[in-house]
């Protein structure tokens, strides 16, 4: 885990929640989607986030749900927190 105050990022409960169940950030591969700023850069070692709208080139990707690059089953966790797509 990167980032450890937690209360700097959006979504707190759920990555204290994670914390609980002992899930793996430092090798876990995180699919953040609607990323926005990208912010969970700062709490996990393998993230790739993706938006459709390109803020601030924070995301790594501009792409939406549908035309994503990512193959079935391939992240352990996949982030869709407040998005609209």
């Amino acid at each position: 885990m990167r980032n450890n105050n937690l209360n700097t990022v959006p979504g707190n409960q759920i990555i204290s929640a994670l914390k609980e169940i002992n899930f793996d950030f430092d090798n876990s591969f995180v699919i953040d989607a609607g990323c926005g700023n990208n912010v969970y850069k700062d709490v996990f070692s393998n993230v790739i986030g993706f938006d459709k709208i390109n803020h601030n080139d924070k995301p790594d990707l501009v792409c939406d749900f549908y035309t994503a690059p990512f193959k079935k089953e391939t992240a352990d966790l996949v982030l869709v927190l407040g998005s609209n797509q």
